[in-house]
């Protein structure tokens, strides 16, 4: 008999034990993305598709991740890589695009296509430009 009541009380003892298990750890809502930012590195210098002129940007780029540290982590691995599809997008643009009124937005449309397809990642979410000097 005593064995019998051992285990009625020991069933539902697991059973709570199980499901707060799963509450608390297995069906936690996961951590919310956050917003961080990532230098590439110094200014990009590069000459003008058809011209003379060089243009100068300096970017910053923003990435939405549950894991931001990791993210870094992988970016600056992959810096070179960055620098080199950034200078050659931007390389790859005329003068008249470059001074174009809607070049903000469609060189950054196009800088972020083309990291999130040479990185092969989709947290890139923005490009930001704290220097743009055409000379």
């Amino acid at each position: 008999m005593k064995k019998t009541v051992k285990i009625l009380i020991m069933i539902p003892a697991a059973l709570a034990a199980v499901a707060a298990l799963y509450f608390f750890v297995i069906a936690a809502p996961p951590k919310p993305a956050e917003k961080s930012y990532y230098s590439p590195g110094d200014s990009f210098v590069t000459n003008i598709k058809d011209s003379l002129r060089l243009v100068k940007a300096t970017i910053m780029i923003e990435v939405l991740t549950n894991d931001a540290e990791k993210t870094k982590e992988t970016l600056t691995a992959e810096n070179q890589k960055i620098r080199d599809i950034i200078i050659f997008t931007i390389r790859g643009k005329t003068e008249n695009e470059l001074r174009a009124d809607d070049v903000k937005e469609t060189l950054c449309a196009e800088l972020i296509s083309n990291l999130k397809k040479g990185l092969e990642v989709d947290y890139i979410t923005g490009i930001y430009f704290t220097d743009y000097v055409i000379q």
